[in-house]
């Protein structure tokens, strides 16, 4: 008996899809949930701005780990 592959896979993708829209809804009443949490919490803590560092300050905090990792390595070698 010759099955009909084509029907087969239309009603399997039928089912898919009517389960996908079942899926989409829930999800889009848990982030609707979400959406009014979440809001009232990021909008009581603002996020922080990082101040960037001019070329001098990162020149110094080079210089710095530099000799904090020769430091380090002379220490090692000490050791041995």
């Amino acid at each position: 008996m010759a099955v009909d592959v084509n029907k087969t896979l239309k009603s399997a993708l039928a089912a898919l899809e009517s389960q996908r829209a079942e899926i989409d809804r829930q999800i889009a009443g848990i982030q609707a949930v979400l959406g009014a949490t979440s809001k009232a919490t990021v909008a009581s803590r603002p996020r922080r701005k990082r101040r960037k560092l001019t070329a001098a300050e990162k020149k110094a905090i080079s210089r710095r780990m530099k000799a904090s990792w020769a430091k380090r390595k002379s220490a090692s070698k000490r050791s041995r």
